[in-house]
């Protein structure tokens, strides 16, 4: 499995965190909603996937030595810095279940922490839950579409993923498997 780090987010999102550390605001609790707006080729509907990776990344997240010389150099303050190495997401995650069939404007995950957390993962956990729902998605609608097959089965070459994608969606009785 790829290692991410802290530095797995954008600027924004560091930039940020260091104005609420500055301004004395990076331990006050703040709650964020993972939601979508629209569904993409009018599908009707979203597999929820991915709690499963982004649990396991948040359980290691940290910054390495040289994501904080790298921040250093960029011109991030030796204070700041120095919060961050001893960062690690203490929040709290409430969620779905994965395989759930989710719809647009719900709340599908809820991210309960202190802002510098919730904002420093943001950028994660949209890249993660997007794709890995949205292959999800896709394979339940060619399921839907295949219904006189007994499973359809996908094998990823090349993955963007953080790892080769392995769930079991159960979907009006067929499983379907990605590896």
């Amino acid at each position: 499995m790829i290692r991410f780090t802290g530095t797995y987010t954008d600027l924004y999102e560091l930039t940020m965190a260091q104005v609420y550390y500055y301004e004395g605001l990076y331990t006050k609790q703040a709650t964020f909603d993972y939601f979508f707006r629209n569904l993409p080729y009018d599908g009707g509907f979203a597999i929820f996937c991915g709690l499963e990776d982004l649990l396991d990344i948040l359980e290691n997240l940290e910054f390495t030595k040289e994501d904080i010389d790298y921040l250093y150099s960029i011109g991030f303050k030796k204070e700041f810095l120095e919060y961050l190495k001893n960062f690690r997401f203490n929040g709290t995650i409430y969620s779905c279940y994965e395989g759930q069939i989710v719809f647009p404007l719900e709340s599908v995950l809820q991210v309960e922490g202190n802002l510098v957390e919730a904002q420093i993962i943001e950028t994660l956990l949209l890249n993660i839950l997007n794709f890995e729902t949205l292959i999800a998605t896709k394979a339940a609608r060619i399921s839907y579409i295949a219904q006189n097959t007994s499973s359809c089965r996908f094998w990823f070459k090349t993955c963007s993923g953080s790892r080769w994608i392995l769930c079991y969606k159960s979907y009006n009785g067929r499983w379907l498997s990605f590896y």
